[in-house]
């Protein structure tokens, strides 16, 4: 592994190790978490539309795979530059971030996730306008579902 790879490793089970989480965070999670099905992802975030987060905002976050076939790097990049300015187009979306999983994640074994999408919308409202829309209907979520990058 690269010396960037080890600090990463050491800061994370260094945080893991702390009073504050051991007896604080740690202590507590059980309380309200099923511990059996958390997943973890470490990612880089990608702010495709910089914009207001503020309550009473509602956001979306769609969980993404990557389609069998396509290399990493093709995925990421699609997203990038296809698929984000796709999504860009939607109406009412006032902040909208990709947060790609870390490269040092596929040195383990392969993430069930590659990253998340996350739509800040202003309200309920504004996010059934948005998952009602043409641009959404005939444009994002078919460039989903349909034929391209993730599934």
């Amino acid at each position: 592994p690269s010396i960037r790879r080890v600090a990463i490793s050491r800061s994370r089970a260094a945080r893991r190790a702390s009073p504050e989480y051991v007896q604080g965070a740690l202590v507590d999670e059980p309380n309200f978490i099923d511990m059996n099905r958390v997943e973890w992802m470490l990612t880089t975030d990608h702010v495709m539309l910089d914009g207001p987060q503020s309550a009473p905002q509602v956001k979306l976050i769609f969980q993404l795979k990557r389609k069998s076939g396509w290399s990493l790097a093709d995925a990421r990049k699609y997203w990038l530059e296809v698929h984000g300015p796709i999504v860009k187009k939607l109406p009412g979306l006032r902040r909208y971030v990709q947060s790609h999983v870390i490269d040092a994640a596929y040195m383990y074994a392969e993430p069930k996730w590659e990253g998340v999408a996350q739509l800040w919308v202003d309200d309920i409202e504004a996010m059934q306008k948005l998952l009602d829309s043409k641009e959404f209907k005939e444009g994002a979520w078919p460039d989903v579902l349909s034929r391209r990058s993730i599934e």
